[in-house]
């Protein structure tokens, strides 16, 4: 398939990412703008270290090409049928970044 990268063929689902907002005036923590993205999640199990150093259990990862920071929420589903606030988000509790096998595009590790 000519012009078809391997992130074309690897992430191959619809999810929704909300980037950290501000706590409000109570300290409630809030997010921003939801925005599309193309993923693949996969479940894992095992402990994690926080952005903050904190242990956390690890229950899943999504790849994606859009950049996402810990303190974000993530759900992987068709775009088109993600409410404001989804029931079934995740915060994302640490990410990493890896270049493609062509050294072209990032790939952002969301782990939650």
């Amino acid at each position: 398939m000519p012009g078809t990268s391997i992130l074309d063929i690897l992430l191959n689902l619809e999810g929704a990412y909300w980037p950290p907002g501000v706590a409000d005036k109570f300290g409630q923590s809030s997010y921003g703008t939801v925005v599309q993205i193309r993923c693949k999640e996969q479940s894992t199990s095992g402990q994690g270290i926080s952005s903050q150093g904190k242990t956390y259990n690890k229950t899943g990862s999504v790849y994606t090409d859009t950049e996402v920071v810990a303190g974000g929420y993530i759900w992987v589903g068709t775009f088109s049928a993600v409410p404001a606030t989804p029931p079934n988000k995740q915060i994302i509790q640490s990410v990493s970044k890896t270049k493609d096998p062509d050294n072209t595009e990032t790939v952002y590790v969301a782990s939650y």
